[in-house]
């Protein structure tokens, strides 16, 4: 069974465990044409939310069945908690049914009742030491020190956040509270971690944190947004909690709050030439000036195409 993805595999070793089935790494790594590290990874990435037990044998099962240890509530808990709670209409029983069974091989003529695609989502397999290393300074409140962007941090962890696609580590370093991306720490274990004690506003902060990206100073920005991406803009919830402060048959001014500047120059380039940035003033001045930059330039890039690519571009 080779070319299968990473979700696709983890999702077959899933049905494996609740149907009973006893397996070791082997078995796997045959079955599904990889290495059996590969195979072992994918099983810590499992245990982290299921009770997978190793016996005598060497043989992988699951020691209870998952629907008699958690109750439909428990499992609704851990979709709210894992950010797909609005995913589904209704997450019941039957949506859940639904979800377990795999999707079957590809390059056949069936299909599931249900599909989901582009998730964009980073892989947390390469960084799971890292994962549970911090997760556990967390828990413990001590220090943790690691290399970032070829630099020594020394940070006091508060929290690990899962923020579009990517995993992040949100700690302090010198009071500043700071995102570190899980996939770029490099973790200094000869490190001799402090004991301390979170500060209560940073933690008040993080669980009432009115933007999108969690900040001690936040920006207040008035967007003037064309009715062309409105309902676009407002059904894929691209800004953070904001209100309508005027709006008439050809736009709507908004003022929200954002955690940083890249936010705000993000949404805006993204809807050029729908969204104008009327405070601060300085982020359209930004744009501006990097549009003309752009527009000067774009005859000056020292980048010449192949004459055969472009003639079939022309083509």
């Amino acid at each position: 069974m080779a070319d299968l993805s990473v979700a696709q595999r983890i999702c077959k070793i899933l049905e494996k465990l609740i149907a009973g089935e006893h397996f070791s790494t082997e078995d796997l790594s045959c079955e599904f044409s990889c290495s059996k590290r590969t195979i072992q990874r994918d099983l810590k990435e499992l245990a982290l939310f299921l009770n997978i037990t190793r016996n005598s044998q060497n043989l992988y099962y699951l020691q209870e069945n998952i629907f008699d240890t958690y109750s439909l509530k428990e499992v609704q808990k851990f979709a709210k908690f894992s950010g797909i709670e609005n995913l589904y209409p209704l997450l019941d029983k039957s949506i859940l049914k639904e979800a377990v069974n795999c999707p079957p091989p590809p390059h056949t003529n069936s299909l599931p009742n249900i599909l989901i695609q582009n998730h964009n989502i980073e892989s947390a397999q390469p960084f799971y030491e890292t994962f549970i290393f911090l997760k556990n300074a967390i828990t413990q409140h001590l220090s943790v020190c690691f290399l970032y962007k070829n630099k020594t941090r020394e940070v006091y962890p508060y929290c690990l956040l899962h923020n579009n696609g990517i995993w992040y580590l949100l700690a302090t370093q010198k009071d500043i509270l700071k995102y570190f991306t899980l996939s770029k720490i490099s973790l200094l274990k000869s490190h001799k971690p402090k004991s301390f004690i979170p500060n209560p506003n940073i933690i008040a902060l993080i669980n009432k944190n009115p933007t999108f990206w969690i900040s001690q100073q936040p920006i207040k920005a008035q967007l003037l947004i064309q009715n062309a991406i409105k309902e676009y803009l407002l059904r894929k919830e691209f800004l953070p909690k904001f209100k309508i402060i005027y709006e008439n048959e050809s736009c709507f001014l908004i003022e929200c709050l954002f955690g940083y500047e890249f936010e705000i120059l993000k949404l805006t380039k993204t809807f050029l030439p729908f969204i104008r940035i009327l405070t601060p003033k300085i982020l359209q001045t930004k744009i501006d000036k990097e549009l003309q930059n752009y527009l000067t330039q774009k005859d000056n890039l020292n980048f010449e195409i192949p004459q055969e690519i472009l003639k079939e571009t022309l083509d």
